[in-house]
Formats: C-alpha cells, sequence, structure tokens
C-alpha cells in the first residue's frame, strides 16, 4: 500500500513536469512535493490529501513494526532464528507460526516439503524428470525464506571472495592451493549464478546424470569414425535429453519431427520442431 501511494503521487506530478528524486522518502519526500506543486492549488489539494494518507500509513507501520519486534524479543524460537543472517522478525514469525509444534515433524527435511520447497519428481521406466518446488503450503514463508536464504547465500559468498582476493598473493599461483584459488576466481561468475537466477541449480548434479548415458556409450563404441559422426551422435544425445528434460516420449518426438522435416522447404523456419516448442504445442487445447 506505501509502495502504490509513492507511485500515485509521482503519477499525478508527471502530467505536470514535475519529478521527484528516485532516493527521496519519508520527510524528505513530502517536503519536495508540497514546494514543487504550491503554484497548483488544484493539484495541491488531491495530492495533499495523498501525502496524509501516506503520512498516516507510515505511523501505522511503524507501529505494526514496533509490536511484531515486540513479540520476537519475547519468543524464544523466534530469537534463536534471528541469530541467522537474513532472518528478520517477519521471517521468524511467519516460520514459527506455521511449523507450530516441531515435534509433529519427524525430521528437519519434512518441513521443506510441509512448505512446498521440495522439487516435483516424475518417475516412469526410464524417465526421470525433475520439476520445479511444489509451491504447497504457506506462499508468504517460501516468500520470506527464500528472501533471507538469498541474504544468507550473498554474505557467505562475499566473505568467501574476500578470503580468495586475500589470500591469492601469498600463495604459490602454480601450487595446487594457488591454481584452486585461481580457478574459483575465474570461474567467479558462474559459480554465483545461482544467486543472481532462482532457476539455477546450485550444483550440476543434474547435467552429470543426464550425461552419464552418452559417456557409458562412448566407452563401448570408443570413438566416432569421423568428426561429422561424432557431430551427429552429439546432436542426438542432446535433442533426447532435452525431450526428457520437457517431460515429453523421445519416440513420440522423433516419429513427429521425422515425418514434418521432409514436407518443409529447405530453407523453412523449423524451430516449433523443437522438443520444448513441441511440448508446448501438446499441451495447448
Amino acid at each position: 500500500m506505501k509502495r502504490e501511494l509513492y507511485g500515485q503521487v509521482r503519477g499525478l506530478l508527471r502530467p505536470f513536469g514535475i519529478k521527484i528524486s528516485a532516493r527521496a522518502g519519508g520527510k524528505r519526500f513530502d517536503e519536495e512535493v508540497r514546494s514543487s506543486c504550491n503554484r497548483h492549488d488544484a493539484l495541491y489539494v488531491g495530492i495533499s490529501a495523498l501525502l496524509d494518507t501516506l503520512a498516516r500509513v507510515e505511523v501505522e507501520l511503524a507501529g505494526l513494526d514496533k509490536k511484531v519486534r515486540q513479540i520476537t524479543v519475547a519468543s524464544k524460537p523466534c530469537w534463536h532464528l534471528m541469530s541467522v543472517p537474513g532472518v528478520g522478525p517477519l521471517t521468524s514469525l511467519a516460520f514459527v507460526a506455521t511449523v507450530e509444534d516441531p515435534q509433529r515433524f519427524r525430521t528437519s527435511r519434512s518441513i521443506g516439503s510441509y512448505i512446498g520447497l521440495t522439487p516435483k519428481r516424475y518417475q516412469s521406466g526410464d524417465r526421470d524428470v525433475t520439476g520445479s518446488i511444489s509451491k504447497q503450503g504457506d506462499e508468504m514463508l517460501r516468500h520470506y525464506l527464500y528472501e533471507a536464504a538469498g541474504c544468507l547465500l550473498t554474505t557467505v559468498l562475499a566473505a568467501f571472495r574476500k578470503w580468495l582476493d586475500d589470500i591469492a598473493p601469498k600463495v604459490l599461483p602454480k601450487g595446487k592451493l594457488g591454481k584452486a584459488i585461481s580457478y574459483t576466481r575465474n570461474q567467479w561468475d558462474y559459480l554465483i549464478r545461482y544467486v543472481e537466477n532462482g532457476h539455477a541449480p546450485i550444483d550440476n548434479n543434474l547435467l552429470e546424470r543426464d550425461i552419464r548415458p552418452f559417456c557409458t556409450g562412448r566407452n563401448s563404441w570408443l570413438f566416432s569414425d569421423t568428426p561429422a559422426g561424432a557431430k551427429a551422435s552429439a546432436v542426438i544425445y542432446s535433442l533426447v535429453l532435452t525431450c526428457r528434460a520437457c517431460g515429453i516420449d523421445p519416440y513420440v518426438w522423433l516419429r513427429h519431427a521425422l515425418t514434418e522435416l521432409p514436407q518443409r522447404p529447405t530453407e523453412a523456419d523449423i524451430t516449433d520442431l523443437l522438443p520444448f516448442n513441441f511440448a508446448k504445442a501438446q499441451a495447448a487445447p
């Protein structure tokens, strides 16, 4: 609500060519807005009403924030949870209110599935598809835990990067530790990608598992006869594993693609035949 009021005030001022600093907030925002529109009587009346409402909302929010902090201070579980970096009063209260009695969970891992943080999984025959989290349970708690995890990971990674930068000049660059430090620093952007994008996994276990059949086959025939044959094998494996990642039967997709391809002109666009587009077409009513 507070953000919406700020947006409404800025939106009303924009047609009059009045822009408020993006960094202005609280008392400074109120003063800057009132001084910028005091020449327009009608505009000033409407803006003043919104500013008075915004001030009242800020007072109420401050009161609620104070009460929440008092509750968390009086709660021993909340106090322990807030000792974790990134966990504040709202996150700790939401967790305690959702979990209630921890004794009803046999293991701590059960809480993850209870609040919908475990991935969905489909297994049938040789298919093993791991999907996104189930998103069951309390949505607000998941949101707070996601923010807390991001804060914690950022803090840990920042300390780790500082340690790498501090120790790098002190070790031999060609030693094992020096090579490990150099490799980590050079690959840093890829290492922290999972913090910037929640869809990226923290490890590459899924990729390692998917290339295992290819590696097994490669050991069986030892080598490809020609570079073209190696490229063809890589393309086929990539397409088949993409089918599995999209949750579609590779045989069904191959039959469809090989039926459609001969009917297309040489220069025709065939992106609609790719596995992920085929999956979307199959899912469409």
